[in-house]
């Protein structure tokens, strides 16, 4: 049984990482983890400082400031790094202080929660197990392990490894696919018909690779996708709560893709719905009275909410507010609350099975009747037959 072989069984056997690195710096990966982008960074730099730091016959642990562990010893000429692992379960605090850290958005901080719960936690026990397999196989006498643990926090040497990781990602991303001009353009100028016309499944087909080709590896992508067109969304002017929900519909979308195939269709889904959502919700140009306005509005399409409610919260005149509201919407608040409640049904009526009752309901209108009545005034045609035309 070869060093391959051998690892292949553990990993198999243990669930957790192994990656086996041969002399001529080529590696072999037993991975069982999706993971935000951003973590690549880390965890890549990572395993470079454990294989650049693994000395002959010495078993060798090391732990960051993100609670991951790794565990690297040589045979052969050939370093196996087992990990990353855990100690003991993550504290919440870790994770959420490390989504901040990095700058996920709400689906990528679920993907990081998830993946944290799905690392195997390892005592020294079990390493020496892992470590003395591998000895015992391959028929080499080595001296008892030496767990050498050592403390690194971001701020050392690592962190500039992992920021010009991150960074080469991100450049690498706008340099090679012209993103930034033929891309999040369309989407931060709110142009739909570019946005109908453009060809999402290139840009997803070249966005950072998984560890493995896989169906995992496609919502890896399509995650990562969505994240910069949801970057892109808010930097055209859309309130971040609202990019924010956009983003938790769409991960519901992606969890559940059951092949490959499907993720061409949904990638168009994706720039479609956030170029929709900056030409139609952007606050870029408004003052900061309207700005608010445009927001207490959105957060409240549940509630009975028109121009007396609506000055009192922003506490100013409704002669004022009606004038400036008009001057810089051309609607009036009554008007504006109503093409509001349409767009949020459009969007129920997409990612959801709610009926036209339920959300006639759920968007504080009097009856599906008059609901209906007013999606017809703003969009020419009823619910049902906007769905009819438009979605199925």
């Amino acid at each position: 049984m070869n060093l391959e072989q051998i690892t292949q069984n553990l990993f198999t056997l243990t669930r957790t990482p192994i990656v086996l690195i041969s002399k001529f710096d080529t590696e072999k990966k037993f991975l069982n983890y999706n993971i935000p982008y951003q973590m690549k960074g880390i965890i890549k730099g990572n395993r470079k400082f454990v294989k650049d730091n693994s000395i002959d016959y010495l078993v060798y642990r090391f732990k960051d400031y993100t609670e991951l562990c790794y565990c690297s010893f040589k045979i052969l000429e050939s370093t196996v790094i087992v990990g990353p692992f855990l100690e003991r379960d993550a504290s919440s605090k870790v994770i959420h202080n490390l989504s901040i850290r990095l700058n996920l958005i709400q689906s990528e901080h679920s993907q990081l929660e998830q993946f944290y719960h799905n690392l195997s936690i390892l005592n020294d026990d079990e390493l020496d197990f892992i470590y003395n397999i591998f000895s015992n196989i391959m028929h080499m006498k080595f001296r008892p392990p030496e767990f050498t643990e050592i403390y690194f926090d971001h701020d050392s040497v690592n962190a500039n490894y992992i920021h010009k990781e991150l960074l080469a990602q991100s450049d690498s991303t706008l340099r090679n696919f012209n993103v930034e001009e033929q891309f999040t353009s369309i989407i931060e100028k709110g142009d739909v018909y570019r946005a109908e016309d453009f060809n999402a499944s290139y840009i997803l087909s070249h966005t950072t690779q998984g560890e493995e080709d896989s169906l995992q590896d496609e919502k890896t992508r399509l995650r990562i996708f969505e994240a910069i067109c949801n970057r892109a969304a808010i930097r055209g002017g859309i309130d971040i709560q609202f990019a924010n929900q956009i983003s938790k519909n769409f991960e519901l979308s992606i969890n559940s893709l059951n092949s490959i195939k499907e993720s061409e269709s949904l990638s168009q889904d994706i720039i479609l719905d956030y170029t929709w959502a900056v030409n139609n919700y952007s606050l870029q140009g408004h003052s900061n009275l309207i700005r608010q306005a445009v927001l207490f509005i959105r957060r409240n399409l549940a509630l009975p909410y028109g121009l007396n409610r609506l000055a009192s919260d922003l506490q100013v005149s409704k002669e004022h507010l009606s004038r400036e509201f008009k001057k810089e919407t051309g609607k009036t608040v009554s008007l504006y609350i109503q093409h509001s409640k349409v767009l949020e049904a459009i969007e129920m009526l997409k990612h959801s099975k709610y009926s036209v009752a339920d959300i006639s309901i759920r968007l504080g209108f009097s009856s599906s009747s008059y609901f209906t009545t007013v999606f017809k005034r703003h969009m020419g045609l009823s619910p049902k037959q906007y769905v009819v035309r438009n979605l199925k």
